[in-house]
């Protein structure tokens, strides 16, 4: 996975993408805390996220430690009957 990311985002149009998600939601360095507002703290942080995640990818050395994402498996929610808890 981390591969691909690495030749998407080494294209002249990954370049661009990159560039614009970095104007758009480039929290990595920075807080996402917004005083007073945690709902916009919560989006923000998810955003900062997903630009964490493409980050860690990009960075991704496979002599270091397997691509754990490549083989994880989806998560399910686990479906309560009302009442249980």
């Amino acid at each position: 996975v981390a591969a691909a990311y690495k030749e998407l985002f080494a294209s002249p149009a990954g370049q661009i993408v990159m560039a614009h998600l970095v104007a758009k939601f480039g929290f990595i360095n920075k807080t996402t805390f917004v005083p007073g507002d945690p709902m916009h703290s919560a989006v923000y942080e998810g955003q900062r996220s997903v630009m964490v995640y493409i980050g860690q990818q990009l960075a991704f050395n496979p002599d270091d430690e397997p691509d754990h994402e490549a083989v994880r498996e989806p998560q399910q929610e686990k479906v309560t009957n009302e009442g249980d808890w």
